[in-house]
């Protein structure tokens, strides 16, 4: 299903509006594939850009429509979109990567690929969902104002095969989308526990303009990252509180 219809973009000012904008306009297959080398305007959460170099980092869509998802789940599928994102990067650069709470794949503490996630609403459920997964790929430098970006050609030494990049992804993708579909929600979330940076560790947070330091114990099924602060385990939404 994944990647059964995959466009290819010379250059794209962002692959996840291009896949909404599509599938307004005309009826689109579930699961949809629009990629490119070239993306001049993409951006992350909250409205923050996306940087890379013509040629050196890889924006990837996917369109997908979940039948019958509550909103209030949507979280299940970030964690299958951060997992299938992990699996490709092992299989093909060979990369043991973390899940970064709430969008970020880790390596080595640098962040290496960001998750964008859309989803239009049919009530309170998920009428279709636009997934972008940003990969920073051949890129040797960043501007300064990103200090922690790393690529995978750093982390690999220059061996990596960006051209296998995206029949990987696809493929992960509907390997952990199907496991979603069949209800498989206590192995998604296992996994994702596995995978989880900094999970069981003591780090430094700010919320409420208070800096404290506060265990992290986990995600749960609303997304809400789970901190131990002072013996008291806290449910904390993304934008209330951030890494320090």
């Amino acid at each position: 299903m994944v990647g059964k219809v995959c466009i290819s973009l010379e250059t794209c000012n962002s692959t996840n509006y291009f896949l909404r904008e599509r599938s307004t306009a005309e009826a689109l297959l579930n699961g949809t594939v629009a990629y490119t080398w070239n993306q001049t305007a993409g951006r992350g959460q909250r409205g923050r850009t996306w940087v890379a170099n013509p040629g050196q980092g890889l924006a990837f869509s996917v369109l997908l429509m979940p039948p019958a998802q509550e909103a209030s789940g949507q979280y299940l599928l970030n964690m299958v979109v951060a997992l299938a994102a992990a699996g490709a990067l092992e299989e093909v650069a060979g990369l043991d990567v973390q899940i970064k709470w709430p969008n970020d794949l880790i390596w080595r503490d640098r962040k290496l690929v960001g998750i964008l996630i859309e989803a239009q609403l049919s009530g309170s459920r998920v009428a279709k969902v636009v997934v972008g997964i940003g990969i920073n790929v051949h890129q040797t430098s960043f501007p300064a104002e990103l200090p922690d970006a790393v690529s995978l050609h750093q982390a690999t030494g220059g061996r990596i095969d960006g051209d296998a990049l995206v029949p990987a992804l696809c493929a992960h993708l509907e390997q952990r989308y199907r496991m979603l579909l069949g209800g498989q929600y206590q192995t998604i979330e296992r996994d994702y526990k596995r995978k989880l940076y900094a999970l069981g560790e003591v780090r430094q947070f700010e919320a409420n303009g208070r800096h404290f330091c506060g265990t992290l114990s986990g995600v749960d099924r609303q997304g809400r990252l789970l901190v131990s602060d002072q013996g008291e385990v806290r449910a904390w939404v993304h934008g209330e509180i951030t890494w320090v």
